[in-house]
């Protein structure tokens, strides 16, 4: 596997290759070593070689308890173990790296994470720039970072499918090739990508039309994005939550608003399920935010539907991080929201007047 990233200036690895990746590939291998009864004898000091020696040991300490947490949540671990036959390790890359020969016996005791990273070391007094300007273009370093704030929302998936015309295309044209793109792609998207939560009866719906004639089955919907939905056509089974644009409009709205509305509407139609369904995908992160609050709130630790009891259940970090292991479970990584809107979701059920509200 390869893992690619790029880092600001003055650094030769991101955070995120230099000690994150290093960390969960020493705890799969514990969790390995625990659940297949193997002993790989690794010292794993040694996944951490650019960063300083206290900094590791300190790391290495806490492999056991960062294992056990992922031995008692709830992440199906069979799925995550059995394919692997051999430990990870990670192999660090940057642009004056020498890597050895690619003999077929080079990594035979290991499956490789190659930890990538993408900028060239520039030193902090160099004023960011490598040389004068090369192939027309100046080199600063980290700049290619929040790739939001300069694609003009050119996906991953846009770039290696139009590759040769957007390589092809001179630079004064490119913007408005690029917005060609994404508009055209944002039109085939009809059917919605849809996240079932296991052993619930709630789903995402990520796209798709929200016409009643268009929906997927009969539950009744919640619709979140800055579109104006005509829900009256659905009757009594949908309610709009509409958005503003600034993030931190939409954070207030949406726990101070909006939340409550969605939990009394579930409560009115549990039996019949809910379909929470997002109009655009900078939305997405509060579609799952009221996905884990409707899990937190109305379903026990075995998956059953519960009237929520506040004067006898326990809300606090781990009822909502094992919520939120089966929202990443159930759609393979794809629901996880961002910091800010977890950490207000924490907030929100762990603050006594919250916990009245039913």
């Amino acid at each position: 596997m390869i893992l690619v990233d790029s880092t600001r200036r003055g650094k030769r690895f991101p955070d995120a290759l230099l000690k994150t990746v290093p960390l969960w590939c020493a705890v799969i291998n514990c969790t390995m070593e625990r659940l297949k009864v193997v002993k790989y004898n690794t010292d794993y000091r040694t996944f951490f070689p650019l960063i300083p020696p206290s900094e590791a040991e300190q790391i290495c300490r806490l492999l056991p308890v960062w294992t056990e947490r992922l031995l008692t949540s709830s992440y199906p671990l069979d799925n995550l173990v059995n394919p692997l036959t051999k430990p990870l390790k990670p192999i660090f890359v940057s642009p004056p790296s020498a890597l050895p020969n690619a003999e077929q016996d080079t990594y035979n005791d290991c499956y490789p994470i190659f930890c990538t990273s993408a900028s060239r070391f520039v030193h902090a007094g160099e004023g960011g720039l490598v040389g004068d300007r090369e192939g027309g273009w100046s080199y600063v370093q980290g700049s290619g970072d929040d790739h939001e704030a300069w694609a003009d929302g050119l996906t991953a998936k846009l770039w290696w499918e139009h590759k040769d015309l957007l390589l092809q295309t001179d630079r004064e044209d490119l913007q408005h090739v690029i917005r060609g793109l994404v508009l055209e792609d944002s039109r085939m998207v009809e059917k919605a990508k849809r996240f079932d939560v296991e052993q619930t009866k709630i789903s995402i719906l990520l796209g798709g039309s929200p016409s009643p004639s268009k929906r997927p089955d009969e539950r009744p919907s919640v619709f979140i994005g800055p579109k104006v939905v005509n829900a009256t056509e659905f009757g009594d089974a949908a309610i709009q939550v509409l958005l503003p644009s600034s993030f931190n409009e939409r954070m207030k709205n949406f726990f101070d608003a909006f939340l409550p509305q969605i939990l009394d509407f579930f409560t009115s139609n549990h039996d019949r399920g809910l379909n929470i369904v997002v109009l655009q995908d900078e939305f997405l992160d509060f579609a799952i935010a009221a996905a884990l609050a409707l899990l937190v709130r109305f379903y026990d630790d075995k998956r059953q539907f519960s009237v929520p009891d506040d004067s006898h259940r326990i809300m606090d970090k781990t009822v909502i991080r094992s919520r939120l292991q089966w929202l990443i479970s159930s759609s393979e990584g794809q629901l996880n929201p961002c910091r800010a809107v977890l950490n207000k979701t924490n907030v929100y059920f762990m603050s006594k007047p919250r916990m009245n509200h039913h």
